[in-house]
């Protein structure tokens, strides 16, 4: 079943862009978005913004080749990752 609600949070641009190279596809899915200067603002519909949770939570897995590394990745785009759905959670949950 479809969820009818909105999600709404933003994203610093530096971020915005790493999730533009490795999964456009799920930004394309956004009901809204508003570049600023530094930060890019978002609206989703719930189930859409699940789905770009599930991405954010293996992407730093990917590698350039397009193969997946899950014993050696690179950590720092891992927890770069991990450190947006932790944002992002965090400014959803502050809203409800």
């Amino acid at each position: 079943m479809k969820s009818n609600k909105i999600v709404k949070f933003k994203l610093p641009n530096h971020d915005v862009d790493l999730i533009k190279i490795n999964g456009p596809e799920y930004l394309v899915k956004a009901t809204k978005i508003e570049r600023g200067n530094d930060v890019t603002w978002f609206e989703f519909m719930a189930n859409d913004y699940l789905e770009l949770k599930k991405f954010l939570s293996i992407a730093g897995y990917k590698q350039e080749d397009g193969s997946w590394n899950y014993d050696t990745p690179n950590w720092d785009v891992v927890n770069r990752y991990e450190d947006m759905i932790d944002n992002i959670y965090n400014q959803v949950m502050q809203k409800q």
